[in-house]
């Protein structure tokens, strides 16, 4: 799949902090965990920055005179099921 540019400008700066992360995660001395914690942080914040920028349906469809089709809709539906079952395995919740 190719990106578009606003979300191909996300993914470059999520994994400018991911590679922030996976450096500062091996240190031993000095400890940087706050360091590594707040970079961590940040990457999940801007992956759901950009998952924003890839659905048109963030803004367009809260307005009137849109409609989603019923392949959009279950495609969405399909999607955040993904999404909802990745971060609650994160969470540990069940």
């Amino acid at each position: 799949m190719r990106l578009r540019r606003d979300v191909r400008d996300w993914v470059v700066k999520v994994e400018e902090d991911f590679a922030v992360v996976q450096v500062l995660a091996r240190r031993r001395r000095p400890a940087v965990q706050n360091a590594v914690c707040f970079h961590a942080q940040q990457c999940a914040k801007k992956y759901l920055k950009a998952l924003e920028y890839l659905e048109p349906y963030a803004v367009n469809l809260r307005y009137p005179g849109e409609r989603a089709t019923r392949a959009e809709a279950q495609r969405s539906a399909r999607a955040i099921t993904q999404v909802r079952e990745a971060l609650r395995r994160l969470l540990g919740c069940s």
